[in-house]
């Protein structure tokens, strides 16, 4: 009888200890997961109004926010018709040794059916991208810039990207037509920096409601 004691004790002994270190890894999960949302809730407000994009995971760029949600956004704020592409870049220039990180959206120009982008200069804040709040004011005039390819003579344009010697993509500089004629490029950046800079407002307000 003695021994059914010590042993049935030995049993509930082993079984409190068992919720004891149960409750305890409930608990660190609890600390861990409440511990990454403080830390993504920081990164999201970094400043009073950039807003994380993705960030850089060894040879990977992660975005942060869902592009399917983020597109039809677009589409519904008629920025543009329709998305061809949504490219989030960022890579060292070997010619300056620094990062250039940007976000292209290149679509359908809902007035005229051009092909469009939209480029913007992300602010890159250790392995973080964020966009940039279009009220800072320190941002430079061409942190925002609108493409256009109209087509002369010809159906189908893409865009042309400044080309680094590491084979990788920098800036939009032009258009190309993918068939017979030509394509028109035209920058504006500087010249209508206010439109630039109501359209990066609304970008702005789509990524922080789908964050």
């Amino acid at each position: 009888m003695k021994k059914f004691k010590i042993f049935a004790f030995s049993i509930l002994g082993a079984a409190l200890v068992t919720i004891g270190l149960y409750s305890c890894s409930n608990e660190e999960t609890l600390n861990s997961n409440q511990d990454d949302s403080e830390q993504i809730a920081n990164l999201q407000s970094r400043s009073d109004g950039d807003a994380l994009i993705a960030h850089i995971d060894g040879a990977n760029l992660v975005p942060q926010i869902d592009l399917y949600e983020f597109e039809s956004e677009l589409i519904s704020s008629l920025i543009f018709e329709e998305i061809e592409s949504i490219e989030i870049v960022s890579d060292l220039n070997p010619e300056t040794n620094e990062y250039e990180s940007y976000l292209n959206i290149i679509g359908k120009n809902p007035v005229n059916y051009s092909l469009t982008a939209f480029q913007t200069e992300l602010i890159k804040d250790g392995n973080y991208l964020y966009f940039p709040d279009p009220e800072t004011p320190e941002l430079p005039i061409t942190t925002f810039a609108t493409h256009e390819c109209d087509g002369n003579g010809c159906s189908s344009c893409s865009f042309v990207y400044e080309i680094k010697s590491n084979g990788k993509k920098g800036k939009i500089t032009g258009c190309d037509c993918n068939d017979t004629g030509s394509c028109d490029h035209k920058v504006t950046d500087k010249d209508q920096a206010d439109k630039n800079k109501d359209t990066a407002k609304t970008v702005l307000e789509i990524l922080k409601a789908i964050f």
